[in-house]
């Protein structure tokens, strides 16, 4: 694809907000598959705007079907109230981007992994997880449905000492399918604390929304809870779990289960670079987090999972 440019930037912002002018724009992270750039334009006197142009690059494998999808379930989402940023528009003409795009407005915030007040940070984390679980799914029907654990799509891990992510992954094999899963709800895909953007302490946005789907809710709570257990701990992960629980009354047998697929997920994603990911959160000034902790924190969340696995009562 031929690289925006100036032009490119100017060319949306007259599109999305007609008569005004293009003030700047700058380059914002879009995860793994996503690119982002944010724009500034100027309207008639002292009108301001500011949005978000997201893409996806050649390499993602994605199309611009799920940006229109994701489109539309912003949408909805943001009629409903939830903190999400305001969809502005979908265009797939390429007459301005040689690229479908979706132009969001500019959520105040950004992620925050050191949080004065960390019970309110991780009430507001769960009350919005379960505020998600709890929507209507009759007008999202336009969404893929999951296909259950995903690493068993995969083939098996390789061998490695440290996790044992091949027995891991047989043990998932031989447990599947679930009997009895709860009705499918809308699910985030990605609900670690990196997608939620904070003002003040105060949560003001759920960001990325590009995996979601319909599914079994634990999918997504078993997502979150592994990654809090080795960025927040093991009190903040007991509280996340029981504020989310005291909003959802579920069955929760199976949250074991899903427990390992989100561990097994975090470790295909991570390969073998645990050090990568701890340097990530020296820029949010969070030093302690490093390979060995991440190590630590994961391996007993993996030990309590399939200790409430075989015991076949669910995990705190």
């Amino acid at each position: 694809m031929i690289e925006p440019t100036e032009a490119t930037w100017a060319q949306i912002a007259a599109f999305l907000w007609p008569g005004s002018h293009l003030v700047r724009t700058w380059p914002l992270s879009g995860g793994l598959s996503a690119r982002m750039q944010a724009i500034a334009a100027a309207g008639a006197g002292e009108e301001r705007h500011q949005a978000v142009v997201r893409w996806y690059g050649s390499k993602s494998g994605l199309d611009g079907a799920a940006l229109g999808r994701e489109y539309r379930l912003l949408r909805a989402l943001h009629a409903a109230g939830l903190s999400v940023p305001d969809p502005l528009c979908f265009d797939d003409s390429s007459s301005r981007l040689p690229a479908p795009y979706l132009a969001m407005a500019l959520v105040p915030g950004k992620m925050c992994f050191t949080p004065t007040d960390l019970p309110g940070h991780i009430d507001q984390l769960a009350t919005q997880l379960a505020r998600i679980h709890q929507l209507d799914t009759a007008p999202l029907t336009f969404l893929p449905r999951s296909a259950g654990c995903t690493e068993l799509a995969h083939p098996a891990p390789a061998a490695e000492p440290a996790f044992a992510a091949p027995a891991l992954w047989q043990r998932l094999r031989a447990a599947a399918p679930l009997p009895k899963p709860n009705r499918p709800v809308l699910l985030h895909g990605d609900f670690w604390p990196g997608n939620s953007l904070w003002v003040d302490d105060r949560l003001s946005a759920v960001i990325d929304w590009e995996d979601a789907q319909l599914g079994e809710p634990l999918q997504d709570l078993a997502q979150s809870r592994s990654e809090i257990s080795w960025i927040f701990g093991r009190a903040a992960l007991a509280q996340f779990t029981q504020t989310y629980q005291a909003l959802q009354p579920l069955d929760y047998s199976a949250l074991p289960y899903w427990d390992l697929c989100a561990a097994l997920r975090m470790l295909r994603l991570a390969g073998n670079d645990l050090a990568g990911m701890a340097a990530f959160f020296l820029d949010y000034d969070r030093p302690d987090i490093t390979a060995a902790s991440i190590k630590r924190d994961l391996l007993a969340f993996i030990a309590e999972a399939q200790k409430s696995l075989g015991e076949g009562a669910p995990p705190s």
